[in-house]
């Protein structure tokens, strides 16, 4: 018997970090291959995922003729092909070049972060990537965003008529991806910790609620702050021996805190209170509520700053204003219910607020329709 043909063939061609990629990218195109068998949902990285294709497409010899010749069969083949943002050049005119030899193709942009901003912590690693991302955003027959915040910031770079669609960032749990052991047995402890994880270039954030934390520090010898940090140990962290931080670039656990072992290195901090510190910035705005989703997941409640991506979030959160005495009285607070409280609710409530079950079927739903639009 021979095969159906797809009723949609759908590419995602991913560009960033591995982080960003598994959350924007390949949860949800797992999700849809595992609900669908009538579809076809394809990732395919076109180069090393440490080299940028949309760097090397061009004048890098048979790197850049595989990477043209592969794109080429996907504009001949795909129905629709998402691109994660293209922050180069090179990419930006060989996606435009292929979209007028196939302009039955959809090609969407995928968008996680604001356009424009970048945090001062990062500045120094960044040129021209966001006119060139804005571009990409303008080319592109349609958007995906993480956050309706973010969808509303993007309006403003390509008006109102072009499809924005908002696809939430949820936790795929599966071996390749978010794997948590259920096993892990964490040790006895006699202390109460309070646990920041995050990547480089939160310095900033950060600041924000060490000094308050020091303060209670300074009253309880059974509170520790927890600190795993993926740049160099920023200047606002003084050396305490209540404060236990480690930088995962500097301490090379790149592979401990891989995304598929990331939910378990978390848990493994055995934290009592998860932090979610962020300046009211517009980049700020644009993220989404990450670090409330992992810290539900393990059951942890969260002190995050009453700014856009956390203060719009319906669960069961601890928000406070950016004020030092403020963010000290809520952990303080919030130290008053360790071990008295069961927060074990909080992992249904994450995966029902952002199921990437239901978010899948609604983004295919979505797919279909600019299809049709497109072939009418």
């Amino acid at each position: 018997m021979d095969k159906k043909e797809p009723k949609i063939k759908i590419l995602y061609v991913p560009s960033l970090n591995v982080g960003v990629t598994t959350w924007r990218i390949e949860n949800y195109a797992n999700q849809l291959v595992e609900d669908n068998n009538d579809i076809l949902v394809h990732v395919d990285y076109l180069a090393d995922q440490n080299v940028a294709w949309d760097k090397v497409c061009f004048n890098c010899g048979e790197t850049s003729d595989i990477i043209i010749r592969t794109l080429e069969g996907h504009f001949k083949y795909f129905d629709i092909i998402v691109f994660q943002k293209i922050q180069n050049e090179e990419g930006l005119v060989l996606v435009e070049k292929l979209k007028k030899k196939h302009p039955k193709t959809i090609i969407i942009a995928e968008i996680d972060d604001a356009i424009g901003e970048v945090t001062p912590s990062n500045r120094h690693k960044f040129t021209d990537h966001h006119s060139k991302a804005a571009k990409h955003l303008v080319i592109s027959d349609a958007v995906i965003s993480s956050t309706p915040y973010l969808a509303n910031s993007i309006k403003k770079i390509v008006g109102n008529d072009k499809p924005i669609y908002i696809a939430p960032n949820c936790l795929k749990l599966h071996r390749d991806l978010f794997n948590f052991d259920e096993k892990i047995e964490l040790e006895k402890k006699d202390t109460i910790n309070i646990a920041y994880v995050a990547g480089g270039g939160h310095d900033e954030d950060l600041r924000l609620f060490i000094k308050p934390i020091l303060n209670i520090l300074e009253k309880r010898n059974d509170v520790r702050l927890i600190i795993r940090y993926g740049d160099q140990k920023p200047d606002c962290v003084p050396d305490h021996p209540y404060i236990d931080f480690k930088s995962n670039v500097v301490e090379k656990n790149t592979d401990k805190w891989a995304v598929k072992n990331y939910l378990n290195s978390m848990y493994k901090l055995n934290a009592d209170i998860g932090l979610a510190p962020l300046r009211d910035t517009e980049f700020n705005r644009c993220k989404s509520a990450i670090k409330y989703i992992e810290w539900a997941y393990l059951q942890t409640p969260v002190v995050a700053s009453w700014v856009e991506p956390y203060k719009n979030v319906e669960g069961s959160l601890h928000l406070t204003e950016n004020d030092p005495l403020q963010i000290q009285k809520t952990i303080e607070n919030v130290i008053k219910y360790v071990g008295k409280q069961d927060y074990s609710f909080l992992r249904n409530q994450c995966l029902q607020l952002y199921n990437i079950k239901n978010e899948a079927k609604k983004l295919l739903d979505w797919f279909y329709k600019l299809k049709g639009d497109k072939y009418e």
